[in-house]
């Protein structure tokens, strides 16, 4: 690839989330769902700006989600999503958030407020989920075997009833840039990579990626819709830290290759534990997943190039994502560990490591 493509960001890549102070965040749930909030707290969030709100009448907790400008969440989607949350809540009872009904019977309301793109204010697609309790994955270190084998059979056993999702812009869904699949976008924000060392590692392995590397995966892999976003923070936990209780964030449900929803989980799972043993974390998730949703073997093979193409993803997307709201820490808390998974991966022998993960299917 010339050096000169890749010279400026692309703006395209640009998100605006909603500045929504706490008190605003209490009118919006007033004015739309005549709920009266005890409390209201902000909660960690990427892309959208996220309240834990208690009930006043009864003390439960929900979740009020305002979504971003200048993201797929725009426009439709938003349906489609809230639409799929009605479904696995109803399939996969307790694991899954359900929606909650706005006054006037609607799932989504929008709201004007603020952002960095319209000051003056803009709608902004909002919905209200319940609140399922449990302590974040990411809370939960070191974890423990049996805690990755569940992480791995409840992401499987979402797998399966995904596929029975027949919304037509999910499974249209397909140039998504949280896709792993869809790396070779990453190109773009290689400007924000001022490493040269690490830049020249994310070039050559998107462009053996896109020669080798994705034929091989269009080829002999199954395509499906994928949660995409097996991110720590949003897995739930039982206390005891020994099951999982909840599947947070669709967010970036599209439609890829099954594969790709496994290379999300490990990434986490090794960007977490990145001087933990590779192998058996590994295998504990694989194993998880594996007796849910069987893989096969030309899905085995393309298992590496998942776990990279994800942390490839999120080291770049990161870097952009800090260089628009430099005050937007979150997207930056991976970089160190995740560079040092993908540095060791691509140092090391590929083949040995995903047989190591595949030892005892």
């Amino acid at each position: 690839m010339e050096a000169d493509s890749i010279d400026t960001v692309d703006d395209s890549l640009c998100m605006y989330p909603a500045i929504v102070s706490r008190e605003e965040a209490r009118d919006i749930i007033q004015c739309f769902y005549g709920i009266r909030a005890h409390s209201i707290s902000n909660l960690v969030g990427y892309d959208n700006i996220n309240f834990l709100v208690t009930d006043q009448a009864d003390g439960r907790q929900l979740i009020l989600k305002i979504t971003s400008l200048g993201t797929t969440l725009e426009g439709s989607f938003i349906e489609s999503e809230v639409s799929l949350l009605h479904l696995l809540s109803s399939q996969l009872p307790g694991l899954i958030q359900s929606v909650i009904q706005s006054l006037d019977g609607s799932l989504i309301v929008s709201p004007p407020v603020r952002s960095a793109k319209y000051p003056g204010g803009h709608p902004h697609k909002t919905f209200l989920l319940h609140y399922l309790p449990g302590i974040t994955l990411s809370k939960a270190l070191p974890f423990s075997h049996q805690l990755l084998y569940d992480v791995g059979a409840k992401f499987g056993r979402l797998s399966v009833v995904l596929q029975g999702c027949r919304d037509p812009l999910l499974l249209q869904r397909r140039d998504h840039r949280w896709d792993p699949k869809n790396v070779l976008l990453c190109r773009s924000a290689l400007p924000c990579e001022k490493d040269e060392t690490r830049k020249a590692a994310f070039v050559q392995f998107m462009d053996q990626y896109e020669r080798e590397k994705l034929p091989r995966i269009e080829s002999g892999c199954r395509e499906g819709l994928i949660h995409s976003d097996g991110n720590t923070n949003n897995i739930l936990v039982s206390e005891d830290r020994s099951r999982v209780t909840g599947i947070l964030d669709f967010e970036d449900v599209c439609y890829s290759y099954l594969v790709f929803e496994c290379g999300s989980l490990l990434m986490y799972a090794l960007t977490d534990m990145p001087e933990g043993d590779f192998a058996a974390i590994g295998r504990a998730v694989m194993t998880g997943f594996h007796g849910e949703q069987p893989l096969t073997e030309p899905e085995w093979g393309a298992l590496g190039t998942a776990v990279c193409a994800r942390l490839v993803q999120s080291l770049l997307y990161g870097l952009h994502a800090a260089s628009v709201d430099p005050d937007n820490q979150y997207v930056l808390e991976t970089q160190h560990s995740a560079w040092a998974v993908l540095s060791h991966i691509l140092a090391g022998d590929q083949d040995k490591l995903v047989a190591s993960w595949k030892s005892d299917q």
